[in-house]
């Protein structure tokens, strides 16, 4: 019986230090992520080059730029002309044209739709 409570006892400081270390992981993302947002830069747009090199089209204050980043390096390539870009809406995430919460309720719908049929 005195080995099931010392057992029982380990069990419960173990599953007490997970959730410190999920909650404490997930306090420290949070801060670090209010503290990368910025008003006046933002990435519109990132293409994949190979393992090391990427393209980015950035909006830094009002003016758009071509950026090339590799794995030391980040090198501008030039101004561009936002009336030839195909920007995003004011809501980036977007998925086949459509935000994610009208994806969502799209799929909610059939799901729904498909339900009432069975």
């Amino acid at each position: 019986m005195d080995g099931f409570i010392q057992l029982l006892v380990a069990l419960l400081i173990f599953v007490g230090v997970l959730l410190m270390t999920y909650y404490t992981t997930k306090y420290i993302a949070k801060l670090q992520s209010a503290g990368m947002k910025g008003k006046n830069i933002s990435v519109i747009e990132t293409q994949r080059l190979s393992n090391t090199k990427n393209l980015l089209i950035v909006k830094i204050g009002q003016e758009y730029y071509a950026l090339a980043s590799g794995k030391d390096t980040i090198t501008v390539i030039g101004k561009l002309d936002s009336s030839g870009l195909n920007l995003p809406e004011e809501n980036p995430i977007t998925e086949g044209g459509k935000s994610y919460s009208e994806s969502f309720s799209h799929l909610l719908e059939k799901f729904k739709k498909k339900q009432d049929k069975e």
